[in-house]
């Protein structure tokens, strides 16, 4: 069997590829083989093979799931010819790749040719749109025993954005302060900081504008009315990468309503990220979601304090690219 799991959100990738694990454990134990590779490591793809060359003495089942496929596409298009990956019995082949449909079609047609051609079953995990996040939230809720009023769905949706990740932590944080029943709007006003998005493009604006003095003070307000750092890296990374897909969507020549439906953001934010990514160059951009990632990992770390490195990232950010 195949699968081919695609998407950029990831939490709603992984969580689906975790699902799989836990459902075929479930189901066959011990006699389940589990193997987890990545297309960019230099030997992943001969694992690939060794695994559906050499059958099981023991009438085992393979579950290998593939992480990056697209890395390495033509290899891997040519391995799924030549194992007919769709007609084994005992393999589960899950390919997951972080490019949405639209990069894969175009970048790499032979791929998703070839797993077409084997019976793939796609799923995509494209970023939610507004009704689509209300959905999943009370799924997340249900499973914690939990669910949120249609209001309180919807002011959790207007606080934290479409970002999967900061909804989930969110909700599980709700749920444990709930324990059970409904959540209503006062719990999400009182948990969840409530921080409007216009605020943080303010942010953006003021160092577009090369205006860090109005981005400093915008940062040391929030920080001193008590907001949590790691909250607002993860407003910004949520922001930034807004402002990524829109300005890529734009050079494409999509249109403002076009964005808004493709990348699933309401059209009040495509306009004002369309304002913002105009002042950025898209290395600019690159440059600047890539520091955040350095920035979450060192604080998880412990390497630096949150908010030292939130004022170092607004420092950091416009300045000209080192060669």
């Amino acid at each position: 069997m195949l699968l081919f799991h695609y998407g950029s959100d990831t939490r709603r990738l992984v969580e689906a590829g975790t699902a799989l694990i836990v459902q075929y454990r479930a189901k066959f134990g011990a006699s389940c083989n589990l193997f987890v590779l990545d297309a960019t490591a230099s030997d992943a793809l001969q694992e690939v093979e060794r695994v559906l060359k050499y059958p099981s003495f023991f009438e085992e089942k393979k579950f290998v799931i593939l992480k990056n496929p697209s890395v390495r596409a033509h290899e891997i298009s040519d391995i799924l010819r030549q194992y007919t990956i769709g007609g084994l019995e005992d393999t589960v082949l899950l390919l997951q790749d972080r490019n949405d449909g639209e990069i894969l079609q175009k970048k790499h047609k032979e791929l998703m040719s070839s797993a077409r051609s084997e019976g793939a079953v796609f799923s995509a995990f494209e970023p939610l749109t507004a009704t689509r996040a209300h959905a999943w939230v009370q799924e997340q809720a249900k499973a914690r025993g939990c669910s949120l009023s249609p209001e309180a769905a919807k002011l959790l949706y207007r606080s934290v954005g479409a970002d999967s990740w900061a909804l989930s932590s969110e909700t599980a944080k709700l749920c444990a302060y709930q324990r059970s029943g409904i959540i209503d709007t006062d719990a999400v006003q009182a948990l969840v900081p409530q921080m409007a998005e216009e605020n943080v493009f303010e942010l953006l604006d003021a160092l577009a504008e090369k205006d860090k003095r109005a981005g400093l003070s915008h940062l040391y307000r929030h920080l001193s009315s008590g907001a949590d750092p790691m909250y607002l890296l993860a407003m910004f990374a949520y922001q930034i990468r807004n402002l990524c897909i829109v300005r890529n969507l734009a050079d494409r020549g999509m249109s403002a309503s076009a964005i808004s439906k493709r990348a699933g953001l309401h059209p009040f934010v495509v306009q004002k990220a369309l304002r913002g990514a105009r002042a950025f160059s898209a290395d600019e951009l690159t440059r600047a979601l890539t520091e955040l990632a350095d920035v979450d990992r060192a604080t998880k770390q412990g390497i630096v304090d949150p908010a030292d490195a939130l004022y170092g990232f607004f420092l950091s950010l416009g300045q000209p690219v080192r060669t």
